[in-house]
């Protein structure tokens, strides 16, 4: 308690005058909030540099990286950052070209020709070798196309008849050997399929094709073959003679094909033919199967 006596104006009376000590208060900030007292919040700058960063003299204010809108739900009109290719993608240039195209191939395979007749029944396996050439047209995961191909193979059909002519007491012997060889095989057809992926595909074939033979025939003529004096007959010179023959059918074929790598591709087809009855009355029909590798462009 301190005393204050001072003189009263006017008069020379004197007046106490009694105050009390008061604790002085504390001035609040911010840092130290306080009922009575709330100081006004600091709101930093968008481009405010963030924290431990410190801006040179001289250099240019950094600004804040961009938000960006972005359709996904949830960002409200947030923009996600342009995508970056992930290191070691592939371009899309190097990514394989589909199936379909044009094409050329090569190929090589077991061939059974059938000729037979009513008392004739003849299978010859051998080789078969060629090449073909094609086109096809995609239509999403289907795909049509053309195609036209030679091949050539070795087998060949003899066939020996022989007729005796008797004349009294002599007999004639007329033999007649027919040979045929069938050599190349032409077609021209179509095909359908479907790709499983870039790199296989499965499909289905008809085609027209064209086969082309070689019939040779040659004649010998046994005179006086009784044999009743056994002595045999005499043989006369033989007599040849042959002739090209040509055959119209239609093959039918199942096949897949796998692409190797960009633009090479290897095949396996099974195909079936029917040429019809031939001028010698043979019905010719063949089996195949057919492995193949090829370029498409």
């Amino acid at each position: 308690m301190y005393r204050l006596i001072t003189p009263l104006i006017g008069s020379g009376a004197l007046m106490t005058v009694s105050m009390s000590p008061v604790l002085a208060q504390p001035v609040p900030t911010s840092s130290s909030p306080s009922p009575y007292f709330s100081a006004p919040q600091q709101h930093a700058p968008t481009n405010a540099l963030p924290k431990g960063r410190a801006q040179t003299q001289g250099q240019a204010p950094l600004q804040r990286r961009p938000v960006y809108a972005s359709a996904r739900p949830g960002l409200g009109n947030r923009q996600a950052a342009p995508t970056r290719p992930y290191p070691g993608a592939t371009p899309a240039a190097s990514v394989p070209k589909p199936m379909p195209g044009g094409r050329i191939e090569a190929r090589l395979g077991w061939d059974r020709l059938m000729a037979s007749a009513t008392d004739v029944d003849n299978d010859i396996d051998g080789a078969l070798y060629g090449f073909g050439v094609g086109y096809d047209k995609s239509f999403g995961k289907y795909f049509v196309g053309a195609f036209a191909g030679i091949d050539a193979t070795s087998g060949s059909v003899e066939n020996v008849s022989s007729i005796d002519v008797v004349n009294g007491i002599t007999t004639n012997t007329f033999r007649e050997t027919v040979e045929q060889t069938f050599q190349r095989d032409l077609e021209l057809g179509i095909r359908a399929g479907y790709r499983f992926s870039k790199y296989l595909a499965a499909y289905g074939s008809v085609a027209f094709v064209n086969l082309k033979s070689e019939v040779s025939t040659e004649t010998v003529t046994i005179e006086d073959n009784d044999n009743t004096d056994n002595v045999p007959g005499t043989e006369s010179t033989p007599v040849r003679s042959g002739a090209e023959q040509f055959q119209d059918g239609w093959r039918f074929g199942v096949g897949s094909e796998i692409e190797i790598v960009e633009g090479v591709f290897a095949k396996a087809e099974y195909r079936y033919s029917d040429y019809g009855e031939d001028e010698l009355g043979l019905d010719v029909t063949r089996h195949q199967m057919v492995t193949g590798v090829g370029l498409r462009f």
